[in-house]
């Protein structure tokens, strides 16, 4: 989601409105006056403009080193320099491949500011910890003063840090392609003679395994649309290999082993272990799915690249690991995530960095992905390639234009980066992605495929239907609307889609739509045309409740959801439960990793029922035919903290009459767009009290990883807006009435 629309604005941001606080109104000499390529400033390497640096000579009076210098993939090291001159203004960045030969035209990997190191100013040394992932290449070192207004060489390391193994097969996942027969894994390296996969079953021997033959395949420039991912944004991302596992649905919800690598030497990656999902229609134990939307990457070293913007990404994907793992052996089938996945937004070498982050998820489940804003949105031109811009003209993805993510996270089905659409069985639930960032029109090829899927759904085999989307078509923001002026805003956006998408998820019954984009957790009631149906019922999560999910017998698990009664209160105790909705039940789950939006409205539409400015993850769990549950989970100790239940009695049933749909401002209440502006501005005044209360002035790049160092572990700032109310969370997981506006936490490091 852009910082416009989660800081409220309407209107262009004024160059000191800028992302974690950075001002480009020149009054910090030390950053750049303005942001290249038209981007908004939301990725700290679109600070560093290679064009401004200095390369005539080194500035003198620097010496750098860096221990150790012979790495796996992942290691950490550190860097040492030393200055006769220290001032704020210096900075050390780590490249790859090493040697460059023009540090003009390329961007870092990773850097920091020296004076991260709190005794630089005084003492002239600074230690900084770098984690260097395994990116094909050597590793080298620059030291810059000047800032990043006027960066000059001041020093250049002689010592370089290389990979024990640079060609070592790395960065696995594995896909789902909307068969439930089979699979496609992934990894990267330089090259490979004969890239293979070995799989078994697990506790098999790998003497007796299957060897499947893998496909080499790049993503070049040319794939790009525009700068920065054309120019300086461009990375190598090495050889990727591709292989379809077949025969797999004799292991359907059971686990197999898997090497990937180059058969010809011998060399393969860590040994995997990949659950496959339930077979469709399996009904002898629950279907088990995660969602979320809007992660990044994260880090816990002293990079300052993307720290503070997606930093709880670390944990998010921490607990997600431990769900998924063989050890828990929870049950999980599918990890689902429709937007907004690495926000390398034309900085190809994030997606190297994502991937590192990401592979103890993506190894072990497979991971289906749809296509957000910042992965597709790409500016209408004459001279575009047709199908490479998207819905909305913006430069969102940086160049991307969807060709990125398809190629490192191929979708299923018939899915392609100009026509990112399609559906997967797994289980109970029949799970739809389509693309919020393309055409959704009635008559449009992703409505007609839409309206197509959906009639082939069979309810006696996947009585549950899931649609994730990334733009939510309900949403509790200020961010609009704003009649037709700004079209992506989050009400312009919902209400375009409304009635284009609605009438097909009404007539075939989805029951369940997942958002992100808006970075936050809402549970919204089940809604039509604007309109609030019904809203969920809260009942206690005690014995009765908990015992109900073991029943097999699908009309007494919803007999006993629907009639659980007992004391309910806000908090993990209590579950919220939808009984025969009338209309699908919306949810906002964007608050896996990217900074928590801040825009909810002062009084909630009816249709919201809780808003949680927290980072974290959802559980989705089809018990049987008639009951669906859903819980959040927060990424800071991985507790549930809210809960929700869908009952549909009978799944063939259709619905009553959709209500009559009312022209909706998305909760604002007709009020008019001059007034929605001031809203907004008075959104942004809180949002600056909150960092100025919190640090006393807008952090600067150095002092912004240390206000959020501060707040970590203080728990994590919990809005909730449920008619208009707002709670905070309290230590026992409880929500209890606040009386001022809550902080939001900026995140836990891992």
């Amino acid at each position: 989601m852009m910082l416009a629309a989660r800081l409220g604005l309407l209107v262009a941001a004024p160059a000191a409105l800028v992302a974690a606080g950075f001002t480009l109104d020149g009054s910090d000499a030390r950053l750049p006056e303005s942001v290249p390529y038209g981007l908004r400033l939301e990725h700290p390497l679109q600070l560093v403009q290679p064009a401004l640096i200095d390369t005539t000579g080194p500035a003198g009076g620097f010496a750098v080193g860096v221990t150790p210098r012979l790495i796996n993939d992942g290691d950490v090291v550190t860097i040492t320099v030393t200055s006769a001159n220290p001032t704020s203004s210096d900075w050390v960045a780590a490249y790859t491949p090493w040697p460059v030969q023009d540090l003009t035209t390329v961007i870092p990997t990773k850097y920091q500011w020296l004076d991260y190191d709190a005794g630089y100013m005084a003492s002239g040394q600074s230690r900084l910890r770098f984690q260097l992932p395994n990116m094909r290449g050597a590793f080298g070192f620059v030291v810059f003063t000047g800032g990043l207004r006027r960066p000059v060489v001041g020093a250049i390391a002689s010592d370089n840090v290389t990979f024990v193994d640079p060609n070592a097969p790395l960065r696995p996942r594995v896909v789902p392609t909307g068969n439930p027969d089979s699979v496609r894994v992934l990894w990267s390296s330089i090259n490979a003679s004969e890239p293979v996969v070995r799989w078994w079953p697990a506790g098999g021997s790998n003497a007796s395994a299957t060897v499947v033959p893998a496909t080499p395949k790049w993503l070049t420039r040319s794939m790009m649309c525009q700068a920065p991912a054309t120019g300086i944004g461009w990375f190598d991302l090495g050889t990727h290999y591709e292989a379809l596992v077949a025969g797999l649905l004799p292991y359907a919800g059971q686990r197999i082993s898997y090497l990937y690598g180059d058969a010809a030497r011998g060399v393969y990656g860590a040994l995997a272990t990949l659950r496959i999902p339930t077979a469709p229609g399996d009904t002898a134990a629950p279907t088990r799915i995660i969602a979320y939307q809007d992660m990044g990457r994260g880090s816990t070293d002293d990079a300052y690249s993307w720290d503070e913007f997606t930093s709880p990404a670390i944990n998010t994907t921490k607990w997600v690991a431990q769900d998924v793992s063989a050890a828990a052996d929870k049950g999980y089938g599918v990890i689902t995530t429709a937007g907004d996945l690495s926000y390398a937004l034309g900085f190809l070498n994030v997606w190297d960095l994502y991937l590192f982050m990401l592979a103890p998820v993506a190894s072990a489940l497979p991971y289906a992905v749809g296509v957000g804003n910042h992965e597709a949105d790409n500016p209408f031109s004459a001279d575009a390639a047709p199908g490479t811009h998207s819905y909305y003209n913006n430069t969102d993805s940086g160049g991307e234009c969807s060709q990125a993510a398809a190629f490192i996270l191929p979708m299923g089905g018939n899915a392609s980066a100009n026509a990112p659409w399609w559906s997967m069985e797994t289980g109970l639930a029949h799970l739809i992605t389509l693309s919020s960032e393309h055409d959704f029109r009635r008559g449009s090829p992703q409505w007609l495929w839409l309206q197509a899927d959906l009639q082939a759904v069979n309810r006696s085999v996947t009585p549950w239907v899931v649609l994730g989307i990334h733009r939510p078509l309900y949403i509790d923001s200020t961010w609009g609307p704003t009649n037709g002026l700004f079209p992506a805003s989050d009400q312009d956006a919902a209400q375009a889609m409304r009635p284009e998408l609605e009438p097909l998820l009404f007539a075939y019954r989805v029951n369940l739509a997942i958002y992100g984009h808006n970075h936050v957790y809402q549970r919204l009631s089940a809604a039509y045309g604007g309109n609030m149906v019904q809203r969920s019922v809260p009942q206690a999560y005690g014995p009765a409740w908990k015992g109900s999910h073991e029943l097999r017998d699908d009309a007494a698990a919803a007999a006993a959801a629907a009639t659980t009664g007992g004391a309910a209160s806000s908090g993990p105790d209590t579950i919220w439960v939808q009984n025969n909705p009338q209309a699908t039940v919306h949810m906002v789950v964007g608050s896996a990793g990217a900074s928590v939006s801040l825009n909810s409205q002062p009084v909630a539409p009816a249709w919201a029922e809780l808003v949680l400015n927290t980072y974290g993850y959802s559980r989705i769990h089809a018990i049987n035919a008639s009951l669906l549950t859903f819980e959040f989970v927060t990424s800071s100790d991985g507790s549930v903290v809210d809960r929700m239940a869908i009952v549909q009695p009978d799944p063939f049933a259709s619905w009553g009459a959709p209500p009559a749909s009312t022209p909706d401002d998305g909760g604002l209440h007709g009020a008019p767009l001059v007034a929605v502006i001031a809203g907004s501005m008075v959104a942004c005044a809180v949002v600056v009290g909150i960092f100025r209360a919190s640090a006393g002035v807008w952090p600067t790049p150095a002092g912004f990883k240390a206000l959020r160092s501060r707040r970590a572990g203080a728990g994590s700032g919990v809005s909730a807006g449920a008619g208009g109310a707002h709670y905070m969370s309290m230590a026992d997981g409880s929500l209890a009435p606040a009386t001022a506006a809550p902080e939001v936490a900026e995140g836990d490091t891992a």
